[in-house]
């Protein structure tokens, strides 16, 4: 397996640092890229390794060579700043992740706002597993989910893919057939725009803290065809021994 952590496999384009030459994820439409665990983002602030370069910054959430870690209670977070390029009306969003807890309370992970646009939580693991929710620009609420039960000290790669017809979530490149799973959702619309900051850990307002790891993030502005969403999950997992 190559070394990601050898400086040389990384390629400068603009002001940022890009994907690997090697293993590296589809840059056709890619307009976030987050790899946590890579030393060079081991500070605050940071670049994203895709060409936007965003600058992100860091409260708390210890960085691993595994990724952040988060702590519940403590409102650590990891903040991207609002950029054009995430008014998206198709996309597709990887996260992966590791919880350190789950239970009946609100854990979120990833989103853009203090209601539910954009946004990913684990939430009471006896009866839903994690949300993935999309607000439809008339502000109704669409929401996808892997199922119940999920595991403490597990890696999950989560994709969300929206097309402009259909929502689909996916777990471990698996459609989730776990208790109480909603894999897809049917609906014709636009995302609702914002331009609110994207929170890794928390929510923007401190609650619902995530208590657990984040290794990648990873936004495209298209829907991945099925073949290209494999082939990033194979590749999640060539990037990241652990998984």
């Amino acid at each position: 397996m190559p070394d990601f952590t050898n400086r040389s496999l990384w390629m400068t384009r603009k002001s940022g640092l890009q994907a690997p030459k090697q293993i590296s994820p589809s840059l056709n439409g890619l307009v976030l890229y987050a790899p946590l665990w890579h030393p060079e983002l081991n500070g605050s602030p940071f670049l994203s390794k895709d060409l936007n370069a965003h600058t992100l910054t860091v409260t708390g959430a210890t960085w691993t060579s595994q990724g952040r870690q988060f702590v519940a209670g403590t409102n650590q977070k990891v903040v991207v700043p609002y950029n054009a390029a995430f008014a998206l009306q198709n996309l597709t969003i990887q996260v992966v992740l590791k919880m350190d807890t789950v239970s009946g309370a609100v854990f979120q992970f990833f989103g853009r706002d203090t209601t539910l646009q954009w946004m990913m939580r684990q939430f009471n693991n006896t009866s839903v597993g994690i949300h993935m929710y999309l607000v439809e620009d008339d502000d109704t609420n669409h929401v996808v989910q892997t199922g119940y039960p999920l595991v403490v000290d597990q890696w999950y790669v989560l994709q969300e893919t929206y097309d402009g017809t259909t929502q689909r979530i996916f777990l471990d490149n698996a459609v989730p057939t776990l208790t109480g799973a909603t894999p897809s959702v049917a609906w014709s619309g636009n995302i609702k725009a914002n331009t609110n900051d994207i929170y890794l850990g928390v929510r923007s307002d401190g609650y619902g803290d995530f208590d657990g790891q984040i290794a990648e993030v990873l936004i495209w502005n298209r829907a991945l065809s099925s073949t290209e969403r494999s082939r990033e999950y194979v590749e999640a997992k060539r990037r990241m021994s652990w998984l």
